[in-house]
């Protein structure tokens, strides 16, 4: 594994300590439940949110009416297969975190779009390359990045990130990761959701596109009327059919963005990703075309 440490500088009033300050235990879902309470209770406390600085987009039509399975051709297994998936590390808030990146093969044409996938809490960044997930979207164009999220299994540290401080941890890593990433479309599996709605509501514009998946504290951003309105990135809500009924009414909700649509997988539990990953693949794929196609 090739170790990339970046001196970062950690975040004002706050020492990297505070941050990191909870032993990692085994997974109960009712630890996330009440963490994705806490996030209720602090997000309301936060400063206001952030206008989005990055491109302007324009969906072009009527956002939820589009058509997400549209193209179903993805790359082939041949094509797959020339994208390297390499190893880094880097040096986030007095942790190492552990990352995997696959870049555009030499004959194809960069699209410079970046993508991030963070994981849910049972999993880690092999997941997505497991599953051709990181090869298929670097075999697009993109820059594609997997990260093993502190405390998830195999990770380089068994220390896991205070829950106050999850959107802070994700926005030093976006701008850590091979000198900064931003904006980018962040995939966010149920736990990740922990990091990725503070940082959302916060911090908006490091978000060129956003793909819930069943994710957890979700109700922080969907629970408030008037938080929704503000909120103007590209999302992709996606859920599994068999995922419990609060999961997939909690992922409806997202239809009430401005740029809002949610896609169920058929026949799919909560990992949605795992039962029907070509449908996965072809749903992002779309979705992050469309913000190109609508991008000024």
């Amino acid at each position: 594994m090739t170790q990339s440490h970046e001196s970062v500088a950690s975040l004002p009033l706050l020492s990297a300590e505070k941050l990191i300050v909870m032993p990692r235990q085994r997974f109960q879902w009712h630890h996330v439940a009440g963490i994705a309470l806490g996030f209720v209770i602090v997000l309301c406390l936060v400063s206001p949110i952030r206008k989005v600085n990055s491109k302007t987009f324009d969906a072009g039509g009527k956002w939820d009416a589009l058509d997400m399975e549209r193209d179903l051709t993805l790359p082939s297994q041949d094509q797959q297969d020339q994208v390297e998936v390499v190893d880094q590390a880097v040096h986030v808030m007095g942790i190492d975190v552990f990352y995997r990146l696959a870049a555009p093969p030499k004959d194809v044409t960069p699209t410079g779009v970046n993508i991030l996938f963070l994981h849910g809490a049972a999993f880690n960044s092999e997941t997505w390359e497991q599953l051709g997930t990181l090869q298929t979207f670097a075999a697009m164009g993109h820059r594609v990045f997997a990260v093993d999220l502190p405390g998830a299994p195999e990770s380089l540290t068994q220390r896991v990130v205070d829950p106050n401080y999850r959107g802070d941890f994700l926005r030093v890593f976006i701008d850590s990761v091979e000198g900064g990433i931003r904006p980018v479309v962040v995939v966010a599996p149920s736990m990740s959701g922990t990091y990725a709605f503070p940082l959302l509501i916060q911090h908006p514009e490091y978000f060129r596109g956003f793909v819930p998946v069943a994710a957890v504290a979700s109700t922080v951003l969907t629970s408030d009327s008037k938080l929704m309105a503000q909120i103007i990135v590209p999302t992709l809500a996606i859920h599994g059919q068999k995922d419990s009924p609060v999961n997939v009414k909690n992922s409806q909700k997202f239809q009430k963005l401005k740029f809002g649509v949610v896609k169920e997988i058929p026949d799919a539990r909560h990992p949605a990703y795992l039962d029907n990953p070509q449908l996965f693949h072809t749903l992002l794929k779309n979705f992050i075309q469309h913000i190109l196609d609508h991008e000024a």
